[in-house]
């Protein structure tokens, strides 16, 4: 996976782990419109703190050979 797809993927893990799942099951104590709304807040709250979290901690890639000669070569 590229960096912004793990990034993304990071950031539904934690929408659906840190209230999505919750919020789906219907609640006596919590209304339809009222969970709808709470979802949307759920969403715009945890998936840019994930995608934030993908993006910095996945590792850079690792430079190939061909690469490192390309950049000797434009050095020269």
């Amino acid at each position: 996976m590229n960096c912004w797809q793990t990034a993304i993927a990071m950031g539904m893990i934690i929408w659906v782990a840190g209230g999505l799942a919750l919020l789906l099951v219907p609640n006596e104590l919590m209304g339809t419109t009222q969970r709808m709304i709470h979802i949307v807040e759920i969403l715009t709250q945890n998936a840019p703190s994930g995608i934030t979290a993908g993006l910095l901690l996945r590792p850079k890639s690792a430079s190939t050979p061909a690469s490192l000669s390309k950049i000797a070569a434009a050095s020269l």
